[in-house]
C-alpha cells in the first residue's frame, strides 16, 4: 500500500520541459541559390519547402553527389551569401540551429562559411564535426538568446566562392510543457512521511 502511494506521488511530480526539433512550415529565398538547370539548385523546392528542410543531410564530400551534374543533397550559392527566411506554425523560444554544410577547403572554390547570422545574432564558424580534409559538417549555433518568434532570417556569410548547404535543423526548449503541480501533493507527501514513521516505530 505504502509503495503504491509513493509511486502515485512520483507520477504527480511535474516533468521538466525538454528540447525538441521543430520543422518550418515554409522557407523563402531572399538570395536564391544557383539555378538555370544547375546540379546545385534546390531540386525539390516548390515555393514552400525543399531540400533544406527535408530531414536529409549530406554525409559525404559534395563532388561524388553533386559534382557530376546529377541532383544531390546540397544546394549551392556562387559568389553570394545565402539569405533564407524560415517560417514556423507558432511562436517558439528557439534553443539551437544545426546547419549541415560543405567544407571543401577551397577546392573548386568550395569552402566553409565564415559565420552565420540568425535574426541579427551572429556566430563565427568555430565548432563542427567532419573530416580533417573536406566533406559534410554539422555546425551547431546557440540561438537561445533570441526573443520568441515564429520566423527566423538566416544569413550564411560565405568564406569562398561557393557555399553548399544541405539541411537546417531547429530546436526549441518549450516543446514539452510542464505538468502543473497538484494542489494536494504537499499533503499527500506529508501523509506518506507520517505512514512511514508509524510503520518504522511498529517494527
Amino acid at each position: 500500500m505504502l509503495r503504491s502511494l509513493a509511486l502515485a506521488a512520483t507520477l504527480l511530480i511535474p516533468a521538466a520541459a525538454q528540447a525538441a526539433v521543430v520543422s518550418p512550415t515554409s522557407y523563402m529565398y531572399y538570395a536564391a541559390p544557383n539555378s538555370s538547370g544547375s546540379a546545385y539548385e534546390d531540386d525539390t523546392y516548390n515555393g514552400t519547402l525543399g531540400q533544406l528542410a527535408d530531414g536529409i543531410s549530406a554525409t559525404t564530400d559534395w563532388q561524388p553527389t553533386d559534382g557530376f551534374g546529377a541532383p544531390g543533397p546540397n544546394v549551392g550559392w556562387l559568389n553570394v551569401n545565402p539569405l533564407i527566411l524560415f517560417s514556423f506554425d507558432t511562436v517558439y523560444q528557439f534553443s539551437e540551429l544545426v546547419l549541415n554544410l560543405q567544407d571543401g577547403k577551397g577546392i573548386a572554390g568550395v569552402g566553409l562559411a565564415d559565420s552565420i547570422t540568425v535574426n541579427g545574432l551572429t556566430s563565427p564558424m568555430l565548432t563542427g564535426n567532419g573530416t580533417a580534409f573536406s566533406g559534410a559538417w554539422d555546425v551547431t549555433m546557440d540561438i537561445s538568446s533570441l526573443a520568441p518568434t515564429s520566423t527566423l532570417m538566416v544569413e550564411v556569410h560565405r568564406g569562398f566562392q561557393w557555399t553548399f548547404l544541405s539541411e537546417f535543423t531547429f530546436s526549441t526548449a518549450e516543446a514539452t510543457a510542464e505538468v502543473p503541480l497538484p494542489a494536494g501533493l504537499p499533503l499527500l507527501l506529508a501523509g506518506l512521511g507520517g505512514l512511514a514513521l508509524i510503520r518504522r516505530r511498529k517494527s
